[in-house]
């Protein structure tokens, strides 16, 4: 669904999920937001069978009908996830999306979390807040733009972050 496009700028590993500890509507501020990044620039995209990124694709898919895009798999096992990801999103996330996370950042992956998302995400993000070495790669203002960032900011920081725009 990328044969119209130039070659991936990234690979995005897309992790997270609803739980009691997220903020759905964050959550759903994120996915409108991604798709939407998505659709505007190429990234390959890695995610799990279920949560925030097989929800992303599959909103393409259903909304916008990509040629292309007729089949979707989501990777098995946490670690497999994010292995080969330049860049790992997080909105929301339970145990599982943590696994996820933690294997992102004991490898050497950027991560970006949406904090406002909850769950993992302000999780991971508090620990970036006290240990700077798992954000060196990533500007202060960016890192701190991620603090309260709305979907729209949080797409807008992953395009600037990963390349995405020309500017």
């Amino acid at each position: 669904w990328l044969s119209d496009k130039k070659t991936a700028i990234a690979s995005l590993a897309i992790i997270g999920s609803r739980s009691a500890a997220t903020d759905n509507d964050a959550i759903d501020q994120a996915e409108a937001a991604l798709v939407q990044l998505l659709r505007r620039c190429a990234y390959t995209v890695r995610h799990g069978p279920v949560g925030v990124g097989a929800e992303v694709i599959t909103a393409i898919a259903d909304n916008y009908s990509p040629e292309g895009l007729e089949q979707v798999q989501g990777i098995l096992g946490h670690a497999k996830v994010v292995r080969d990801a330049d860049y790992v999103l997080i909105v929301g996330g339970g145990k599982g999306t943590l696994s996820e996370a933690d294997t992102a950042l004991q490898t050497g992956k950027q991560v970006l979390p949406m904090p406002a998302s909850g769950g993992t995400a302000a999780s991971i993000y508090m620990r970036q807040l006290g240990k700077s070495e798992l954000r060196a790669w990533l500007s202060d203002a960016d890192f701190s733009a991620l603090a309260t960032a709305s979907g729209q900011q949080f797409a807008a920081i992953v395009e600037r972050v990963t390349g995405g725009n020309s500017d």
